[in-house]
């Protein structure tokens, strides 16, 4: 999956979990007012069903913005460590 592919999937899982709040690409944990441990496993569990990336637990507390998301999924795509239906 190319990185464009994957950054369109995070924006959208973003804007479906958060919406109406505005959007970009650094934006930190703490600037998304919503952003809570509920709503980080949503987005970790969103991204993972999305792209076929698979997390562990310590990269997903590691996530704290869109950007995050895109390198670590764009990197265990690269090297294949997503899951194979």
């Amino acid at each position: 999956m190319e990185q464009e592919k994957i950054r369109e999937k995070i924006k959208k899982i973003f804007e479906d979990i958060f919406p109406g709040e505005p959007f970009a690409w650094d934006k930190k944990q703490d600037q998304f007012p919503q952003w809570d441990s509920l709503s980080h496993m949503e987005l970790a569990g969103r991204a993972e069903e999305e792209t076929g990336a698979r997390f562990e637990m310590e990269e997903v507390m590691g996530l704290n913005s869109p950007e995050d998301f895109v390198a670590i999924i764009s990197k265990k795509l690269e090297h294949g460590h997503g899951h194979h239906s």
